[in-house]
């Protein structure tokens, strides 16, 4: 005979971005019209991570987090192949009803630019293609960067020398706060 509970999210707040491994707390309650507060106990939380094709188009991988009875927490920020988002609800249950609310957390995200000779294709968390190549990525997340050894030309062979990061031709690298530019560095051998 009474109405459904009404949670609410208190944080993180609506907008908010987090950098892959951040904590990200947590905190909310929920109400019962003519009942009052609810206590800790009648809340859950969860996290799903939405794997997403576009930033709108997205499938789920559920419950990357969960905690029950708690009114305030924390849990990390995980590292997924972006596009992706993290998905937070809490549900209150009280007298056999129960009522849900989600808030979406997107990534902090940067962009990095793999920059080389025109005739070189080069890869960055997937994407290959001519230079410069910008993928917008998660700040905190690895991602693989990648320039061939070797690649015929007209005017003789061009050899990789190094990246700007002394890293392999095929190496991680983890996606730093602001801008990141990367020079694959050629050499032409006639």
């Amino acid at each position: 005979g009474t109405a459904p509970p009404e949670p609410v999210i208190a944080e993180p707040a609506a907008g908010e971005t987090v950098p892959v491994g951040a904590a990200v707390a947590f905190s909310g309650g929920a109400t019962v019209p003519g009942v009052g507060a609810l206590p800790g106990s009648a809340l859950t939380w969860g996290v799903d991570l939405l794997h997403c094709t576009t930033l709108q188009q997205c499938h789920r991988h559920p419950d990357v987090f969960t905690a029950e009875g708690v009114a305030e927490g924390s849990f990390t920020m995980p590292d997924h192949e972006y596009p992706a988002a993290v998905e937070l609800r809490l549900s209150a249950t009280w007298a056999g009803e129960t009522s849900t609310v989600v808030r979406r957390i997107d990534y902090t995200t940067a962009e990095v630019t793999l920059v080389g000779p025109s005739e070189v294709e080069l890869a960055l968390a997937g994407i290959v293609g001519p230079p410069p190549l910008t993928g917008t990525l998660p700040v905190g997340s690895t991602v693989t960067v990648s320039a061939p050894s070797s690649v015929p030309t007209s005017s003789g062979t061009l050899v990789l020398g190094s990246w700007s990061d002394g890293g392999a031709p095929t190496h991680e690298i983890v996606v730093g706060p602001g801008e990141t530019t990367l020079l694959a560095r050629y050499v032409l051998v006639p």
